[in-house]
């Protein structure tokens, strides 16, 4: 997976998210099954990115995570950092056309659109914008405040016939949504 396993890139994971008047109601991992072969994934599976590393050592800011219940390594890189929605995305592009999308690769955009906001309060704030992250979320995932900075999202798994039994979603850290999906505000 070079380079999305790579330390220095945030790697973000998908979610199916669920609403109740507006308001945000639960997410589960992003796991569709299989939906045919298509030009974008030939094997036909749709679902949230996740794993381990083949490539790379684990990385500082991941040695503190308990990877017995994800099925994690404790040698090798884990993936991913976090989550966004990956389902049922409304997309307008070319001049005003819409369409529905989704996967990791939508949910990394929203991923990259929130970044925008936070270097936009740190702007407003006098502070300087962001560099790399990933010591930062691992660092405030694992503090006191985690719930009240992310959805963990514990329900679901990424799981296809050719990897059937991993990887869940489990309480904190895990290989399909990372720490979760950001609440809004109490994480910029």
């Amino acid at each position: 997976f070079t380079p999305c396993d790579d330390p220095y890139v945030t790697v973000v994971g998908g979610t199916t998210l669920s609403t109740f008047s507006n308001a945000w109601a639960s997410e589960t991992v992003w796991n569709i099954g299989f939906q045919g072969n298509n030009a974008w994934n030939s094997l036909g599976y749709w679902g949230s990115s996740g794993g381990i590393s083949t490539t790379y050592s684990i990385p500082s800011w991941q040695t503190n995570v308990n990877m017995t219940a994800n099925l994690g390594s404790t040698t090798f890189r884990n993936v991913p950092d976090v989550a966004l929605v990956a389902d049922n995305i409304i997309v307008v592009y070319g001049g005003g056309n819409q369409g529905i999308s989704g996967g990791d690769s939508a949910g990394t955009a929203l991923w990259a659109g929130f970044m925008a906001l936070v270097n936009q309060q740190a702007v407003a704030n006098g502070r300087p914008t962001l560099g790399f992250l990933n010591p930062t979320i691992y660092a405030l995932a694992q503090g006191p405040n985690y719930n009240n900075l992310f959805h963990d999202i514990t329900t679901g798994n990424n799981f296809w016939p050719s990897s059937p039994s991993r990887f869940p979603a489990v309480p904190g850290y895990d290989l399909c949504t990372g720490w979760g999906t950001p609440i809004g505000v109490n994480l910029i």
